[in-house]
This record gives C-alpha cells, sequence and structure tokens, in this order.
C-alpha cells in the first residue's frame, strides 16, 4: 500500500441513506425549487406501482416521463429522452434505475449543457478521463439519482453510452455529470428482477475487490473495500433467499447491500484504477450484449485467478472479508457465492462463445483498465487467456 497519494473528491452534494423516497424527494424538490422535471427510466419500472406512487406524491409544475432507458445506455435513448422534453431544459433529471439508466442521465444532462441534439455530435464528445474540482461554473440541469440495483453508477461523473454503428462500449462524462443528490431507499431494490438486482451486488464485489488488487491501493479506500465486501457477502445471500420464497428482504439487509454499494466504489469513483474484470465486462457488454453485473460474475473469479501471483495480499484481504478465513482462495470463494446466489459463473451460460473471443479482447485491450490490471497485459492473448478460463 502506498503511503502517498491522491484523493480526487467529486460534486455530489448529498446521499441520503436509508430515507423513504416518497418522504424525502418532495422536500428536495421544493428546497431547490425544482418545478420542471425529466423523469428517466426503464420500460419496466416505468410500470411499476412504486414509481407510480413516487409521481404521484411529487410537487412538479411539469413532468416528463422517459421511460425506454435500455441495457448498455444506447445514445439513441439520450437523443429520444432530449427530445421527449420538446425544447424545454427541465431543472433537474431524476434518474431511477440501475446503471444504464443512470448512465443514460449522465449523457442527458450533458446534451442539455452542450445543445446537443444527435447521435452524432454526442459521439464527439467521448473522453478518457474526467477533470475534478476544475474550477468549472455548476451547469444545469443536475441528476437526482434514486438507484434500484447496486451497480454504483451513480457514484461515478463517467458513463458507458453504447454507440450502435461501432458495437462499442465507449466513455462520456464530465465533472458535473454525477448525480447532485443520491436517495438510497431500500424499498427501491425490491422492484428489481432477481438477477439484476444480485448480479448488480456481484458487481459492487467486482468494484472493491479490483480496488484491493489496485497497481496504486491506498490507505483511505483499502478498508471501505474490505467493509463493502462483508456487509455485500453477508447481505447477498439472505436477500436472494427471501426473494426465492416470494417473500420482501428485510429492509436493514437490503440498506446493508447499499451502504455496501456506496463503499464498493470509494476507490474507483475517487482516483484508484481497477484491472482486467472491469475492462473485459465492458468488452463482453459492447461486442456480446451481457448486461453489467452479468460480466462480473463470469469474469471474476477468473481474472483473480490470473493475476494471484501478483496481489497475495489482496487475495488474503478478499478472502478474509467474505468468509472469515485469511488463507482460503479468494476466486474460488467468489465462485462459491456466485453459486449460492444461483448466478451464471461461465461464458457459456450467458451465450458468449469461444468464436467470439478474439472480437472480445480486441475491445478489452482497448480499455484503460487494461492498462492498470496488477498483472501486465501484454496483448489480446492474455485476454484470450483468461476468456478461456471463464469458458
Amino acid at each position: 500500500m502506498t503511503s502517498h497519494f491522491q484523493h480526487n473528491f467529486n460534486r455530489i452534494a448529498r446521499i441520503i441513506h436509508g430515507g423513504e423516497a416518497g418522504l424525502v424527494l418532495p422536500v428536495i424538490l421544493r428546497e431547490e425549487n425544482i418545478r420542471d422535471v425529466l423523469l428517466v427510466t426503464s420500460p419496466s419500472m416505468a410500470r411499476s406501482a412504486y414509481l407510480k406512487a413516487l409521481i404521484a406524491g411529487l410537487p412538479c409544475r411539469d413532468l416528463t416521463v422517459y421511460g425506454a432507458c435500455r441495457p448498455h445506455s444506447p445514445a439513441r435513448c439520450t437523443i429520444e429522452a432530449v427530445h421527449a422534453m420538446n425544447g424545454r431544459r427541465p431543472d433537474a433529471v431524476l434518474a431511477v434505475g440501475g446503471g444504464s439508466v443512470i448512465d443514460t442521465a449522465k449523457s442527458v444532462c450533458i446534451a442539455f449543457w452542450k445543445n446537443i441534439a444527435s447521435e452524432e455530435a454526442l459521439s464527439g464528445l467521448l473522453l478518457g478521463s474526467v477533470r475534478l474540482n476544475s474550477g468549472e461554473a455548476e451547469p444545469h440541469p443536475r441528476i437526482i439519482a434514486l438507484p434500484t440495483t447496486l451497480s454504483a453508477a451513480e457514484l461515478s461523473p463517467v458513463g458507458g453510452m453504447l454507440t450502435e454503428r461501432k458495437s462499442a462500449k465507449e466513455t462520456i462524462g464530465h465533472e458535473y455529470a454525477i448525480p447532485r443528490t443520491i436517495i438510497y431507499d431500500p424499498a427501491a431494490l425490491v422492484h428489481a428482477p432477481r438477477e439484476i438486482l444480485l448480479s448488480s451486488g456481484i458487481k459492487a464485489i467486482d468494484h472493491a475487490a479490483e480496488t484491493l488488487c489496485a497497481l496504486q491501493p491506498n490507505a483511505y479506500t483499502e478498508p471501505l473495500a474490505e467493509r463493502a465486501l462483508a456487509l455485500l457477502g453477508n447481505a447477498l445471500p439472505a436477500i436472494a433467499d427471501a426473494m426465492d420464497l416470494k417473500k420482501p428482504p428485510p429492509r436493514r439487509l437490503l440498506a446493508e447491500a447499499q451502504l455496501g454499494c456506496w463503499m464498493s466504489v470509494a476507490g474507483p469513483a475517487h482516483g484508484v484504477l481497477v484491472g482486467a474484470s472491469h475492462a473485459i465486462g465492458h468488452a463482453l457488454g459492447a461486442v456480446c450484449g451481457v448486461s453489467h453485473g452479468l460480466t462480473s460474475c463470469v469474469t471474476l473469479a477468473p481474472v483473480l485467478r490470473w493475476n494471484h501471483a501478483y496481489c497475495p495480499r489482496a487475495n488474503r484481504l478478499i478472502s478474509l472479508a467474505l468468509s472469515g478465513n485469511a488463507a482460503g482462495d479468494a476466486a474460488s470463494i467468489i465462485e462459491g457465492l456466485v453459486a449460492r446466489l444461483s448466478l451464471p459463473s461461465r461464458l457459456s451460460e450467458i451465450g458468449v462463445d469461444r468464436a467470439q473471443f478474439p472480437a472480445v479482447a480486441d475491445v478489452a485491450i482497448c480499455d484503460r483498465y487494461a492498462a492498470s490490471n496488477c498483472r501486465p497485459i501484454m496483448s489480446g492473448a492474455d485476454i484470450v487467456e483468461i476468456l478461456e478460463w471463464a469458458a
């Protein structure tokens, strides 16, 4: 662990953990004089009783709902949401959903700030990194995020955007694209489908595990990553058991999972570079259309195994946090947890075959997190080797 590091703060104004969105959100809108709202969400959430009840209690003068967000945040969804406002600029963008919804909200805000109305113009803003605390004046609208999964997209100023004409998941972001307000309402998680919710929990574990494996971990983010693993490792199986019995998971466990999700990205959201599991996950999403959470279910354990000799300390920390046994094998423990949650753990189970490996490797090797993996990735052949271990 390095004794000298830099921690970059971001533009989140507040995070409300454990509150009921139906009570908290109207207060925020009144306090900030937000009267014209663009709500972005997914088709399934748009139909939910939870969202309908939330909308009924909003003190808005104008509310526009864009309910067609899709996995991997296609650029076309951003432009459709902007056009839904019919030329108006909202006071705020309310994002109710998982990672794809929240990433769409980020690019929607950027499109409003830059007066962008076409996919071609939006793709011109793709970037490799985001400046933090630049001194730039705060633009409007900003995002209010109500996450319905554990993806932690709400805690980053950067989002993934699928450019369909290139079949590539690319990066778009801005220091103010991170939500201004985040509301962690445990009840919001209940409405996510089982596989999406639990696999997003594995994605949060991926964030924490690769924080511990980072080339430059630090004394601030490591304890948070360890605590995140402990919270998620305890909460996810109990949540799965309740869902399998068709019972609502206890609010306490849902709140613990959300807290673990928040802690899991203390590193990646503030300057710690993660590694190959994230790089390959991005490529699997772009090339094969695999959802974010499921990519972590199949990539994290093989990457930990491939990296093992290069991060023995991280292996001990991950094992201890998840199992209470520092002498365990982190990759095997992750595999056991994925199996315990009845989630897919092999590429073949999610429809990815060996014929696609070269294309996945070509995209993954260009991802910035391939370069920051703790074991050097020298070529696409190394990516293919990891994919073979995940096959």
